[in-house]
This record gives C-alpha cells, sequence and structure tokens, in this order.
C-alpha cells in the first residue's frame, strides 16, 4: 500500500516503474526485440527431432487433443479427444481415436484405407497409395480428412514444417508432463505453430500447438503426446479392417461435397 503522503503523480510513477520491472522479470530472453527473425537453435532442433522419427521403423504414442471451433458469433468451442497411434514405416498405421463427439478408428494396410466410426456401427473403406507419405496426401486432398497431428508422421517432418515459415526461435526449457523439453516456436505465413520436444537423446515431440491464421477467430488445435514405444511389438494384423457382422458399409464423399460442406 502506498503511504498517504505521496502524490498522484510520484504514485502514478511508482506503479509505472512496478510494473515495467514486472515485465522484465516475466518476459523470456528469447522475445527480445534485436532476436534473430530464424534462431538456428530452433531449427537444429526441429532437424534432429525429424531425423530420429525418420529412423524409426515402428512407434507407438498416445495423443491427448484439444481441437477449437469458432462459432459465427465468435466464440470458441473446444472438444477433446485421445487417441492411441501405431505406425509402421513404409506403409501402415492404425489410429483408435475417442472423444467428445466421436469414436472412430482408422486403418491403413498399404494398399486400403477403412473408417470405422463404432457409435453407429458405419464404416467407409477407399484404395490407397502405397507409401504412409502419399495415404497421408491423398486422405487430406481427395477425403478432406485431417488426423489429428498427422504433420509429425510424415518421413520428412522437418521440410513439411519449414514450408512456410518465415520466423523461428527458441523460447525456453520447459516441461511437459514430467518430461524436460526445449519450447520451439515459429510463425508463417498462414499458421503459426509451437512444439515442445524431448530434451536428451530421445528427440521426440511432446506437444504440439497449431493457430490458423487465416480462418476467423485464429481456432487453435493443440497435441500432449505420451507414452511412446519406439520399439513396439506390433502385429501387422491389426492394420487391416474387418468390418463386424452388424455394421453398414458407406461411402467416403466425393471431393466437391467435402469441399461445399465446408463451405456451409
Amino acid at each position: 500500500m502506498y503511504a498517504t503522503g505521496l502524490s498522484k503523480a510520484v504514485r502514478l510513477s511508482l506503479a509505472i516503474i512496478w510494473i515495467a520491472l514486472l515485465g522484465a522479470i516475466s518476459q523470456p530472453k528469447a522475445f527480445a526485440a534485436d532476436a534473430a527473425a530464424i534462431d538456428p537453435r530452433a531449427t537444429e532442433l526441429l532437424k534432429k527431432m525429424s531425423d530420429y522419427l525418420a529412423n524409426l521403423k515402428q512407434f507407438s504414442v498416445r495423443g491427448a487433443t484439444t481441437m477449437e471451433y469458432v462459432l459465427d458469433n465468435g466464440q470458441k468451442i473446444q472438444f477433446t479427444s485421445a487417441s492411441d497411434v501405431f505406425v509402421q514405416r513404409p506403409n501402415h498405421a492404425r489410429a483408435n481415436r475417442v472423444g467428445d463427439v466421436t469414436a472412430v478408428d482408422f486403418f491403413y494396410d498399404g494398399s486400403t484405407i477403412s473408417l470405422f466410426g463404432k457409435q453407429k456401427q458405419y464404416y467407409a473403406t477407399a484404395p490407397a497409395p502405397p507409401t504412409l507419405d502419399e495415404m497421408l496426401d491423398h486422405i487430406r486432398t481427395r477425403l478432406g480428412m485431417e488426423p489429428p497431428a498427422a504433420d509429425l508422421l510424415y518421413s520428412d517432418v522437418y521440410n513439411g514444417l519449414m514450408a512456410d515459415v518465415t520466423e523461428a526461435r527458441y523460447v525456453s526449457p520447459s516441461v511437459v508432463g514430467d518430461t524436460k523439453t526445449h519450447h520451439l516456436a515459429f510463425r508463417g505465413k498462414d499458421v503459426d505453430f509451437q512444439i515442445w520436444i524431448e530434451d536428451g537423446d530421445r528427440p521426440l515431440p511432446r506437444k504440439y500447438l497449431i493457430v490458423t491464421k487465416g480462418t476467423k477467430g485464429e481456432p487453435e488445435f493443440g497435441v500432449e503426446l505420451s507414452n511412446w514405444n519406439v520399439s513396439p511389438k506390433i502385429d501387422v494384423a491389426m492394420f487391416k479392417f474387418t468390418p463386424p457382422a452388424n455394421a453398414t458399409k458407406v461411402e467416403f464423399l466425393p471431393p466437391k461435397e467435402i469441399a461445399a460442406a465446408k463451405q456451409r
């Protein structure tokens, strides 16, 4: 509390000094005004993570996802889900996803993709390209699907993430869960993203946050990655979908109908 004998001007000056001191204490050094647009420490850590992931023949991971939707009135609504993901390079993937509004299993066996909605017992299948990278491109462009954190499943994560980057910085050491990480931030023309990479000899992504700048309200997508297993025992049969006897087959929407639905 200020002494009652201090003038209003003095009290105001002290308040300004106090606010400035708080800012100086809490402001990370990474955000200094003279910081380089591209911090080599950030890009080197991202490249190290990318190379490590590319060399994994197979892995499994759990993702806890938050996704925002912006209503017409500008309010943001956030939905959560959890996914168990299994990858066997070069051409197998499986994801079991449970969330607020969906419970879906995804299968890719090297030639076919299948999507099974467990709540309604509907499923759809379609031919797929012969590699994981091509399959991810295919389902995004042709089927309008955006698997959570699919950016991190490509064989060259670094070039994919850096394609639009104009600024990169090392923010600070950080902790995600109980894991020590490096917190990095990147800016691009259409998308800003942050990523937290595990410290040490396993540079795994532990958290990933995306802000879509070209969309009203700039919704955020985030995923925290845990339960990493870089040498799991995987039976290749798990990637092939066999529909339950009581399931109903439906068709994926054509690309034009997907585009029209997104406009509505």
